[in-house]
């Protein structure tokens, strides 16, 4: 689901301005998810990034950001409760800051360097820009998907049944002189009469 412009800066007001002072020079919003406690998971023109600020960022006047190339996330889940929802950004590699967050025993998903949470049920527009993100996803794995080598030049194939190679065909037989020659030299050799000679010999004529 693309979003308008319009959208998107509605969608960054959300964030107090915050989100600009993460987001690199020239680069392009395309996606924004925005959860409780100015939480987003945002898709750039460049990568995806999990934005907090406050208290979930870890001070009340801060704010941080975790993000990753395209081609290093594996998938966004999305889970739905009767009140209230969590999108989580699941790296290829995990973060050591990730790994030890969950390690932690006391984490929380509105904490979490890598998920936002939803103070309530999201509904069809998140899930549609999540649709959106995992199709971009998606397209950067295709990138690297390396294309088949080159099929080599065609093989012709014996026919069905065919033990070995086929001989080829006798040229000979397609040359009249030829054939009158090798006749000729059956009947010096006295395997050929005469008779059966000339009554070859003018057959191969005709086909000259």
């Amino acid at each position: 689901m693309a979003m308008t412009p319009e959208e998107i800066i509605e969608a960054k007001s959300r964030l107090y301005g915050g989100l600009d002072y993460v987001l690199e020079p020239g680069e392009r919003v395309i996606v924004i998810i925005v959860g409780s406690f100015r939480q987003a998971v945002v898709g750039t023109d460049r990568r995806m990034l999990v934005y907090k600020a406050g208290n979930q960022a870890g001070a009340m006047f801060s704010r941080k950001s975790m993000s990753w190339s395209y081609d290093e996330v594996a998938d966004l889940h999305l889970d739905i409760g009767v009140k209230s929802g969590v999108l989580t950004v699941v790296p290829i590699v995990p973060n050591p800051e990730i790994i030890r967050y969950g390690q932690s025993g006391h984490g929380s998903a509105q904490q979490s360097p890598n998920a936002i949470t939803f103070a309530s049920k999201p509904g069809t527009m998140v899930a549609a820009r999540v649709a959106a993100l995992l199709e971009m996803v998606a397209e950067a794995h295709g990138r690297l998907v390396q294309p088949p080598p080159p099929a080599g030049p065609p093989v012709d194939l014996p026919p069905p049944g065919a033990t070995g190679p086929q001989p080829e065909p006798d040229s000979d037989a397609d040359d009249p002189i030829e054939a009158i020659r090798k006749l000729g030299e059956l009947r010096e050799a006295g395997l050929v009469t005469d008779a059966e000679f000339l009554a070859k010999k003018t057959e191969l004529l005709k086909r000259i």
